[in-house]
């Protein structure tokens, strides 16, 4: 039994680090709506931010999944498409458009805004991952429309909890090792 878990350990962590940029997006994107309900202005800039950043992880998937002669092809096709997320986003930041919605409606929009980008750019890109953020993403907006002052400590809550497994990952596997 103890060599099982001794030799599942580092397939756990090396699993918990593949998915690390997927968690990192969730975290990401939850955050920044958890925020904007918490201090009641805008993150117009967070945002902007935010879609080059999936994009950069759309694009190294695109690069890592696809044949030597496709890759700069999946790549123009993933930067143009997380372009025209950045537009969408935009269009619904913009100052009239903005003026007509609180804050947290806002975020709302951008995080389905977002969602969208994720499941369709992890479609095309049969990366299953970045599909499971979008439709986690897109799950989140109910959620966090009914939570709306709550999600920052929930947001956090989550955060705390992520990081209390990947400890305790961690010190199973150093211990496996150690004993190994």
């Amino acid at each position: 039994m103890k060599d099982s878990i001794a030799r599942n350990s580092p397939n756990a962590t090396r699993l918990l680090l593949a998915q690390a940029p997927f968690l990192a997006m969730l975290a990401c994107a939850f955050f920044g709506v958890a925020y904007t309900s918490v201090s009641r202005h805008g993150m117009t800039f967070y945002w902007m931010i935010l879609v080059p950043a999936f994009g950069l992880v759309c694009v190294a998937t695109a690069w890592r999944e696809n044949a030597e002669g496709a890759k700069w092809r999946a790549a123009l096709l993933q930067a143009l498409h997380w372009g025209a997320v950045m537009l969408a986003m935009n269009l619904a930041l913009m100052a009239d458009v903005e003026r007509a919605m609180s804050a947290e409606a806002s975020a709302l929009v951008l995080l389905v805004i977002l969602a969208l980008g994720a499941a369709t750019a992890g479609l095309h890109l049969r990366a299953w991952p970045i599909v499971i953020v979008g439709g986690v993403l897109a799950m989140g907006v109910p959620i966090f429309a009914w939570l709306e002052e709550r999600t920052l400590l929930f947001a956090l809550g989550g955060v705390g909890v992520a990081a209390l497994a990947a400890m305790a990952i961690s010190v199973r596997s150093r211990l496996s090792a150690a004993r190994g």
